[in-house]
């Protein structure tokens, strides 16, 4: 447990040089992610402390070996919603090395999310950053197996436009989710209304989470900010992630 604990501080400090920019040789970076993958694969033990500022009513009867039935204890419930990947980046960017950054802040965002007792994270598994949340919750249930993963999806075809890479993606996350909900079985007509039922997605989501983190800039207009318009008039807090600066913020 000693030796665990060595190793988490020092991807702490990692994570932090990383964010500010200190930490920018590529290769290194690349190393470092590899490094703490390997380092997890120990699966320390951690403790999960409740913080009630955050999650007030989340109780000790939650199971740290096994995930709650998602989408029944809404307190613990996180909703995660972001853009496509053009919106991550600007033209002037490394696409690997900012990409890889973002993955460091979100592992580390998520794993303080866990430790104040959220459970579920709910998403809508869309290209670009809702992928690369999930792809860095994967890394996290080896560690937290507590967690659990919901994707909410309008329909069955609703992915029928995407492309092959984006499709496989969503396959692979769909088979890591521990639940998948389509919100309409059977439709398969609702292609050319695409706006209408990511709406419709998005309020089931606020419906059935307490809080949640949104990824976007200030002027960033569609569904995302639609989103976060509609979550400002629920009751949880909001924490919003600039996916340019990386910088984390709360509203509420």
């Amino acid at each position: 447990i000693v030796e665990a604990r060595a190793l988490e501080y020092e991807i702490r400090d990692v994570f932090d040089s990383v964010i500010d920019g200190s930490y920018k040789n590529k290769k290194s970076c690349t190393e470092f992610f590899e490094k703490y993958r390997n380092i997890y694969d120990i699966n320390p033990v951690k403790e999960s402390p409740v913080n009630e500022n955050i999650a007030s009513s989340v109780t000790q009867e939650v199971s740290k070996q096994q995930a709650p039935e998602p989408l029944d204890l809404k307190r613990h419930s996180f909703y995660i919603v972001g853009p496509l990947t053009q919106k991550l980046l600007t033209e002037d960017m490394d696409k690997e090395e900012h990409l890889l950054k973002l993955k460091y802040k979100l592992i580390k965002t998520f794993d303080n999310f866990i430790k104040q007792g959220m459970r579920c994270f709910v998403t809508g598994a869309n290209r670009g950053f809702e992928h690369i949340a999930i792809e860095c919750l994967k890394e996290l249930k080896k560690v937290h197996s507590e967690i659990g993963v919901v994707i909410v999806l309008p329909y069955k075809d609703y992915t029928t436009h995407w492309n092959k890479v984006d499709k496989a993606n969503l396959a692979k996350d769909i088979k890591f989710a521990d639940k998948v909900i389509y919100l309409d079985e059977n439709n398969t007509s609702k292609i050319n209304a695409i706006s209408d039922t990511l709406h419709e997605r998005n309020k089931f989501i606020l419906d059935n989470t307490y809080c949640g983190l949104v990824c976007q800039y200030n002027g960033m207009t569609g569904i995302v900010a639609d989103f976060y318009k509609e979550a400002r008039t629920r009751e949880g807090k909001i924490f919003q992630l600039n996916p340019l600066t990386l910088k984390l913020t709360s509203t509420k």
